[in-house]
């Protein structure tokens, strides 16, 4: 819907993105959940937040998602649109050894 890079050196430095109101909570979380990292977890950088204005006879709430700077934003949407389904369940090898690694550390299997 609209966004601003930042205005470095000052108070208004944050990068945001606004998303049309259409934009829903499930939405959000749907990509989250097909940007999961492959121990099925979903990171970034800047975070997705809604954003609420009001004024004194209306009320305003979008979805956003907001970074400290460009440059992290920009590794973000480096990580989603090169991401290559890193998240292959909990039947997935990675995720399965580094189970059994904190399952040891923990002393909860013989090692």
């Amino acid at each position: 819907c609209m966004s601003c890079q930042g205005h470095n050196d000052t108070n208004m430095s944050m990068f945001w993105i606004e998303f049309d109101k259409a934009v829903t909570e499930d939405d959000i979380v749907s990509f989250m959940r097909n940007h999961l990292q492959w121990n099925g977890m979903f990171c970034s950088n800047g975070r997705f937040a809604k954003r609420v204005f009001a004024s004194h006879n209306a009320i305003y709430e979008c979805w956003c998602y907001f970074a400290a700077t460009v440059k992290a934003a920009d590794a973000d949407l480096h990580r989603w649109t090169h991401d290559a389904g890193e998240w292959e369940g909990v039947t997935g090898k990675r995720y399965q050894n580094w189970q059994r690694m904190l399952a040891k550390r923990d002393g909860k299997i013989e090692q």
